[in-house]
């Protein structure tokens, strides 16, 4: 299995230990401004995340960003999908916490 291009899953407070590396960051779009989004991480912190596929987002509340962390509250945006209107961040924190602390190994 190639594990090369593994990315983590992280919350807000997980940022700070991703700096410079690619993660996934699922949350709830809370404003959009320009070229960039403020949104609801997992854990209830508040994530900018720099858009570079335009400001488009036809496709639900909830979005999993893929890209490039900046600062402890920043993301350059690589890609990203949407999760819909639905989706339950409570489970998807513990996610975050898990497979970036306990069980890393399991899923990097």
């Amino acid at each position: 299995m190639e594990v090369s291009n593994a990315k983590p899953r992280v919350n807000f407070s997980q940022l700070r230990k991703f700096m410079g590396k690619k993660v996934l960051l699922v949350g709830e779009i809370q404003v959009m401004q320009n070229n960039t989004v403020r949104m609801k991480a997992a854990d209830g912190g508040m994530v900018t995340v720099e858009l570079t596929k335009g400001p488009h987002f036809d496709g639900g509340e909830f979005w999993e960003f893929e890209g490039v962390v900046q600062s402890p509250t920043s993301v350059k945006e690589e890609s990203r999908t949407s999760y819909g209107d639905r989706f339950d961040l409570a489970t998807y924190n513990e996610v975050c916490r898990l497979s970036c602390d306990k069980y890393t190994q399991v899923f990097l």
